[in-house]
C-alpha cells in the first residue's frame, strides 16, 4: 500500500497512477526493426488482436494451465499433462476452453537491447483538456517506436513508452511531442530497455 511505501525512510515521496484501460497496451506495429548493426532477424511484429473479455468459469487445473502458458506459450501439452498428472486430451480440452477468454493471445517476445535500443523513454503526459486525451493518444501513436501507451488516473493522463537508440532519438522525440496540441506538461524518465517485450504484466494474477 501507499502507506507502507511512504513509511520507508529511503523514500521521500510516492505517487500512484492507476490504469484506466487494460486493453491495447502494447503496440508492436510501431517498433522499427531496421537496424544495420543488429543481428536480429527483421521480422514484422503484428498488432495484437482485440481481447475477448468474456468471463470463463475456471478451476485450479485451468489456473495452473493458464499460469504455465502465460510464462511460456509454446509449452507442449504433453509436458503440462505430465506435470499436472492428467491426460493430454484433457489439457487440450481445457486449453480450448481458456483460449480467447483467459488466454487471449500467444506472442513472441523480443530483446529490445539486441535490436539496437539502448534506452526507454517513460513519458508522463498531462493534457490541458481531458476530453482531448483520445485525440492526443492517437497522435502519439504515430510516433515510431512508441511501443506502449496507457491511460491513467492521477496527476497525469497518459503514460507512453518509447524505445530509443541514442540521444538523437530522444531529442527528436521531444520535438515530435512539442508539435502535438493539447499537451500541458510532459515529464520524461529514462530507463534500461526490456530484455523481454511485450511484458507479461498479468502473469502474477493467475
Amino acid at each position: 500500500t501507499m502507506r507502507d511505501i511512504e513509511a520507508n525512510p529511503l523514500i521521500k515521496h510516492a505517487n500512484a497512477y492507476i490504469w484506466s484501460k487494460i486493453s491495447h497496451l502494447d503496440h508492436p506495429e510501431n517498433l522499427v526493426l531496421t537496424n544495420p548493426t543488429s543481428k536480429a532477424e527483421g521480422k514484422t511484429l503484428q498488432k495484437t488482436k482485440e481481447t475477448n473479455f468474456e468471463k470463463a468459469k475456471i478451476d485450479e487445473t485451468d489456473r495452473y494451465i493458464a499460469e504455465i502458458l502465460s510464462q511460456k506459450s509454446r509449452t507442449p501439452f504433453i509436458k503440462i499433462a505430465k506435470e499436472l498428472n492428467i491426460s493430454n486430451k484433457k489439457v487440450i480440452q481445457r486449453y480450448n476452453k481458456l483460449r480467447g477468454n483467459v488466454l487471449t493471445t500467444s506472442t513472441i517476445t523480443v530483446n529490445l537491447n539486441k535490436l539496437g535500443y539502448k534506452a526507454l523513454a517513460h513519458l508522463l503526459i498531462k493534457s490541458a483538456n481531458k476530453s482531448k486525451v483520445p485525440e492526443i493518444s492517437a497522435k502519439l501513436l504515430q510516433i515510431p517506436n512508441l511501443i506502449t501507451i496507457l491511460e491513467i488516473f492521477g496527476d497525469y493522463d497518459l503514460f507512453p513508452i518509447v524505445a530509443l537508440r541514442d540521444y538523437e532519438a530522444l531529442f527528436k522525440l521531444k520535438e515530435q511531442i512539442s508539435t502535438i496540441q493539447g499537451i500541458e506538461q510532459t515529464d520524461i524518465i529514462l530507463a534500461k530497455p526490456y530484455y523481454s517485450w511485450p511484458l507479461n504484466v498479468f502473469a502474477s494474477l493467475l
